[in-house]
């Protein structure tokens, strides 16, 4: 999936890298996705739900970025509402109200509840060529542009609990971010150091302290320059103090070398 247009107005902004290029250090080491029952890391350790990085980096590429944030968006299937339609424009089965069709367009991933204990994921698709929603009403302040691309999203079954990122990827809450990939390519380990020690809830209850790492697993149409949106699962009230949702709220990143820590978020990510 792409992650969402982010609910305000986008203002041009530029990543600060230092030379060579983001781009080109990256470029440089890619290391192999595997399974996640295969992660064994003298750096990483599982404490439930939770992979725990204990190593903090002693160096970094610094980044100057700004951050929004989506979730996925739950909703219950209605009678005679509006269908979630695939890319072809055949209907997947659900219908929603106006206002969870254009908040699960908003966000790129749906989790709806059918009854009878029943729940499936939907995952952002594509885009029509036609609109199916007039969705202005629910979000005044994002631009028309922005307005015209949620009303034509199309929407595919995720096998993936959270829904999927891009390039191979499954979205993991807390730790995917989505990324202009022609500033900080996909595969990218970042660390912020206001996010370590924040406590952040799982989708199964458990309660975790984050470490500061991020995977650049995802990309959005509005994710532009030293912007990053951050995914956060099924919570919709956002857990990090550097995330502001305005362009003028940055703070300071690095981008991270160190193989043991990107191939232990990268098998978090890997689909299978």
């Amino acid at each position: 999936m792409q992650s969402p247009l982010s609910p305000i107005t986008l203002l041009p902004c530029f990543l600060l890298l230092p030379s060579p290029t983001l781009a080109a250090v990256i470029s440089q080491s890619s290391p192999e996705p595997f399974p996640k029952h295969q992660v064994k890391s003298s750096v990483a350790r599982w404490q439930g739900d939770w992979l725990r990085i204990d190593r903090v980096p002693a160096r970094g590429i610094p980044l100057t970025l700004w951050a929004t944030f989506y979730y996925v968006h739950q909703a219950q299937s209605i009678p005679y509402g509006l269908p979630l339609l695939d890319p072809t424009g055949n209907p997947l089965g659900p219908s929603l109200s106006r206002w969870d069709w254009c908040h699960a367009a908003l966000q790129g991933t749906v989790l709806i509840h059918e009854g009878r204990g029943r729940s499936t994921t939907y995952n952002f698709a594509g885009r029509s060529p036609t609109p199916q929603v007039d969705c202005s009403p629910f979000f005044s302040s994002l631009s028309w542009e922005a307005i015209a691309k949620v009303n034509r999203v199309r929407f595919q079954v995720a096998t993936a609990p959270y829904g999927y990122g891009t390039a191979g990827f499954n979205l993991v809450p807390y730790r995917t971010v989505a990324v202009d990939r022609t500033q900080i390519p996909l595969g990218s380990v970042l660390y912020i150091p206001q996010a370590r020690g924040t406590t952040v809830t799982l989708p199964s209850g458990q309660r975790a302290i984050h470490d500061g790492y991020f995977f650049a697993a995802d990309t959005g149409s509005a994710i532009h320059g030293n912007h990053i949106d951050v995914f956060i699962g099924t919570a919709e009230r956002n857990p990090f103090s550097f995330i502001t949702s305005r362009s003028n709220g940055i703070f300071q990143a690095f981008f991270i070398q160190d193989t043991d820590i990107a191939q232990a978020l990268q098998a978090m990510h890997q689909r299978r």
